[in-house]
């Protein structure tokens, strides 16, 4: 009795593994697909700095807020590639839908395939998350309005002199978040802010020395706009780039999902 129930469990254990890992894997990848359709439908949706009034601080709060709680709505599916399980069970010859689930699981170049897929949920995760990162660091900057901060600028002056120490420390403090950014997604344009900042501190030294305040407002007004426009044309990249991993890997999707198809 026992080698009879042995016998049964090497024969017709691997064919309901089988039939229980196909459908299994249709749902896991059918719902990979939906994930990825919304991740697409989010990075199309993202606003243009461009077109964005950000000179009022609640506005350039709100705006970069925004970007940030848009990345922590989207939640990157996390893909599984299945494992043997019964399926590496049995020496009886094998019917076709056991030999087909065998071989996609054993299948190296399959993995790597479901691999892949996954990293593009993921990539699209880092890039919103990043993005939303680096405006919530520059908010403060590009809401700053040094003509109302310096209304009335005088070198004498205790009031004007706390200002240009809580400038000089916000911009000291910008810059060091600017660093801590440095790696965390690929951004060539990260420096180009790097350098507007130190430029700008440096404004700032010659400002307190010869209150010119018509130069300081000039400068900020251009790295504002420098900060606006490097961002845009980084979000035009890096989106177009992640939404064409995207539909690779919307096209691997519905190739997966028909080798699971048995």
């Amino acid at each position: 009795m026992i080698l009879l129930t042995a016998i049964a469990f090497y024969i017709k254990e691997p064919l309901f593994a089988a039939q229980r890992i196909a459908p299994q894997e249709q749902a896991q990848l059918q719902k990979v697909s939906q994930n990825i359709r919304e991740a697409e439908k989010i990075i199309k949706s993202e606003p243009d700095p461009t077109a964005t009034p950000l000179q009022d601080p609640s506005k350039t709060r709100v705006f970069a807020n925004g970007l940030a709680e848009t990345a922590n709505s989207y939640e990157p599916v996390k893909l599984s590639f299945p494992k043997p399980g019964a399926l590496a069970y049995g020496w009886w010859p094998a019917g076709s839908s056991v030999r087909q689930a065998r071989r996609l699981v054993y299948d190296s170049s399959l993995r790597n395939r479901y691999k892949n897929t996954g990293q593009a949920l993921a990539n699209s995760k880092a890039l919103l998350t990043y993005h939303g990162a680096v405006y919530r660091v520059l908010r403060n900057l590009l809401g700053y309005n040094p003509a109302v901060d310096f209304v009335n600028y005088s070198k004498t002056s205790e009031d004007s002199g706390a200002r240009i120490v809580a400038a000089r420390n916000g911009l000291t403090q910008l810059s060091q978040q600017l660093n801590s950014l440095t790696g965390r997604y690929p951004d060539s344009g990260l420096s180009t802010l790097g350098a507007a900042v130190s430029g700008l501190q440096t404004e700032l030294n010659n400002f307190q020395l010869s209150g010119d305040s018509g130069r300081w407002i000039q400068q900020v007004a251009m790295v504002q706009q420098t900060i606006i426009t490097n961002r845009q044309q980084f979000w035009k990249t890096a989106s177009l780039n992640q939404l064409d991993q995207l539909r690779t890997a919307g096209n691997e999707t519905d190739q997966l999902q028909k080798l699971w198809n048995f």
